[in-house]
């Protein structure tokens, strides 16, 4: 496993980790803590040529107030250093209604 597999796997196992802790205490402040995991693409491509790993995944916990989020969207020639990678780690809050202020790098 390259390392930019180990830092995807250890930010959402973290995350997991982290969602028991959260809910113990949310509950005692009545502000439950949720948190959502999305793979939109995940696949490896066998071909002629190099053979690809791809994805297109986001995370967030929080409640309705504050939410920290993750995006990765990405491709990588298998055996090979990493080619095609976007990381983002957000902080969400939201401004009115319909609308949420996001910062982050």
């Amino acid at each position: 496993m390259t390392r930019s597999y180990k830092a995807i796997a250890a930010v959402v196992l973290a995350a997991a980790h982290l969602v028991p802790v959260s809910e113990a205490r949310a509950a005692d402040m009545d502000d439950a803590i949720y948190w959502h995991v999305q793979a939109e693409q995940l696949e490896y491509r066998a071909g002629d040529g190099d053979d690809v790993v791809a994805w297109d995944a986001n995370a967030w916990i929080g409640n309705d107030d504050h939410r920290l989020a993750f995006k990765s969207e990405g491709e990588n020639p298998v055996g090979k250093r990493l080619e095609k990678a976007e990381l983002q780690f957000l902080y969400r809050r939201p401004v009115s209604t319909f609308f949420d202020v996001n910062a982050g790098i």
